[in-house]
C-alpha cells in the first residue's frame, strides 16, 4: 500500500466511476472503508442523449 508523503488528520475520500450510458457503477471509499457504490441504469429504448441526460439527473 502507498503510504502519503504528508501526515493528514483524515483519510483520504476517493469516488470511482465506471463510465457509462447504459450502466454507469461507482463507489466512495475512504481509507479503507466503503461509504458507498452503486449502479445507475437506464432504460435501453431512449437515445444516447436521452440516456445521458437522465444520468444528470440521479
Amino acid at each position: 500500500m502507498l503510504k502519503p508523503k504528508t501526515k493528514c488528520s483524515k483519510p483520504t475520500r476517493i469516488l470511482g466511476l465506471d463510465p457509462g450510458y447504459g450502466r454507469l457503477g461507482y463507489g466512495v471509499i475512504e481509507g479503507a472503508k466503503a461509504l458507498g457504490f452503486g449502479v445507475i441504469t437506464t432504460i435501453k429504448d431512449r437515445t444516447v442523449g436521452e440516456r445521458l441526460a437522465e444520468i444528470t439527473k440521479v
